[in-house]
């Protein structure tokens, strides 16, 4: 019959391995290092003034901890997409590829997210067109701005 103590001492030693395994102080964290191939490759819908100045920012400050790139912009309106696409090159350090429009974007291998950076009545149909291309979307508020 185990005593109190017995299982304390057995808790104790299973939460401890727990902890350690969760900190990574086992052979198996290797296992977990992030490769390129497991790179999120996130493409810009709309190079707004929005995105510039603050997504964009928020964006450096993480990217390489959570292994993701920018690798490409897409915009209707050949100047904000030259733009962006000079603009991220540079803070990147790789090359953008910048498409005409959204389903150009959608169909480049490697892509998996996109930052939606429209116009906000624009927000809820571009955030569907990603849905349904497959790819995660990151998207600000209004969401919309009708119920329909």
């Amino acid at each position: 019959m185990p005593t109190r103590r017995k299982f304390i001492a057995q808790s104790t030693k299973a939460a401890t391995a727990g902890y350690l395994g969760l900190i990574g102080l086992n052979a198996k964290s290797y296992a977990r290092i992030m490769g390129a191939n497991d790179r999120v490759g996130v493409g810009v819908v709309g190079y707004s003034d929005r995105f510039r100045q603050s997504l964009m920012p928020s964006f450096l400050n993480h990217y390489k901890e959570l292994n993701f790139e920018f690798m490409a912009v897409s915009d209707i309106w050949s100047v904000r997409r030259e733009e962006g696409q000079g603009m991220l090159k540079s803070k990147m350090g790789n090359e953008i590829i910048a498409c005409r429009n959204n389903e150009e974007l959608y169909g480049l291998k490697g892509l998996d997210a996109v930052i939606i950076s429209t116009a906000d009545f624009q927000h809820a149909l571009h955030c569907i067109e990603a849905v349904k291309a497959g790819k995660d979307a990151y998207v600000e508020k209004p969401f919309a701005e009708t119920m329909a």
